[in-house]
């Protein structure tokens, strides 16, 4: 992938950040504390070097949580709105930027899906549903 310049932030716009660089990966993460964190089927991550994140407004309003079982991971949050924001790894060398936080992520982004045997059992069958452009009630 080439050097990306992208920026983003939380939903409430107290934080926000610039990204700028080479992703070492982007994936969605389909392991259960990822499904459990996010709610949802999977995280969707871009791992980049830690001086490639700049963050540029709001640094006082992020949160950290720290999984104290499993793998050894942390999380960083916005502590008004709750969205999730770049993150350290446990061991330094990488930074993990939610996808879903950067205001317009490249179509081509998404290198791999991981832990995939440990996918929730609904998820496939949650893409072949049907598609609506809104809430269904609203069609």
């Amino acid at each position: 992938m080439s050097e990306l310049m992208l920026s983003g932030g939380c939903f409430c716009g107290k934080v926000t950040f610039n990204v700028h660089g080479t992703p070492n990966a982007s994936y969605f993460c389909h392991c259960q504390q990822c499904r459990k964190l996010t709610g949802s089927a999977h995280a969707s991550n871009m791992q980049i070097k830690p001086d490639a994140v700049d963050f540029t407004q709001g640094k006082d309003w992020i949160n950290e949580f720290s999984c104290p079982t499993g793998r050894a991971f942390s999380n960083a949050f916005c502590r008004n709105c709750g969205s999730g924001l770049p993150f350290m790894g446990k061991s330094g060398e990488w930074m993990y930027v939610p996808i879903g936080s950067l205001d317009n992520p490249p179509v081509d982004l998404i290198d791999y899906n991981i832990f995939w045997d440990d996918k929730a059992n609904w998820y496939e069958a949650g893409i072949k549903a049907k598609r609506c452009s809104q809430f269904p009630s609203e069609e």
